[in-house]
C-alpha cells in the first residue's frame, strides 16, 4: 500500500492505493497531534477482494494552532483483523515564521534539518521527557542530520538557539 499527503489551500489531502486486496472491509483514517494518541476521523469502504490497483482519498482540515498532524490508516478485514499503515506527518500549515524544520517526524532515530540558515551559527540541544540533555551540538548550515538512534523511544524536545531567535520542536522517536 502506498500512502501520501498533499497540502492544498487550507486542506490536507490524503491519498493511498493498493495493488490488491483480500477481504478488505474498510479503512479508518486516524489522526494524532503527538504520534501516540490517535483519533478516528474518517471511514472509507474497501473493495473486498480485488486484484487491481485501487485508489482512495480523504480530505482533512489542519489544526487551528498550526501544529503538526500525524496520520495513519487502519485497514480492517471482514473478520475484524486489522493492520496499520506507516505514519506520515503534515506540516502543511505550520507557522511560517520558523526558519527551518526537522523531518521525518516521527522517526526511528535519524532526523534531518531543512533550511538551516548557513549564516546562522546555532546551538542545538535535545532534551528527554525528564529535561535531561541527551544531545548537544554547535551547528551551522553544513549540519544536516541529527542521529538519536542511541536514545530510547519517546518524545524529545529540540531547542535551536541562533541569531534569528530560539525555536522549539517536539520530536517523536519510534
Amino acid at each position: 500500500m502506498s500512502f501520501s499527503l498533499n497540502c492544498q489551500k487550507e486542506l490536507v489531502l490524503l491519498d493511498w492505493s493498493t495493488a490488491s486486496q483480500i477481504n478488505n472491509q474498510f479503512f479508518i483514517v486516524e489522526k494524532s497531534v503527538d504520534g501516540k494518541n490517535w483519533n478516528d476521523i474518517g471511514k472509507i469502504n474497501g473493495e473486498g477482494t480485488s486484484f487491481g490497483l485501487k485508489k482512495y482519498s480523504f480530505t482533512d482540515t489542519p489544526p487551528n494552532d498550526n501544529s503538526y498532524s500525524y496520520y495513519r490508516l487502519k485497514q480492517v478485514d471482514f473478520d475484524g483483523t486489522f493492520s496499520h499503515s506507516e505514519i506520515i506527518a503534515s506540516e502543511c500549515f505550520k507557522n511560517k515564521t520558523n526558519y527551518f524544520s526537522i523531518y521525518p517526524n516521527p522517526s526511528d532515530g535519524v532526523f534531518y534539518f531543512k533550511n538551516l540558515d548557513s549564516k546562522d551559527l546555532s546551538e542545538i540541544k535535545v532534551f528527554d521527557s525528564l529535561g535531561k540533555i541527551v544531545f548537544e551540538i554547535k551547528a551551522n548550515g553544513n549540519t544536516t542530520k541529527l542521529d538519536l538512534s542511541h536514545c530510547s523511544k519517546g518524545v524529545y524536545i529540540v531547542t535551536i538557539n541562533g541569531s534569528s531567535g530560539n525555536e522549539f520542536f517536539k520530536l517523536i522517536l519510534l
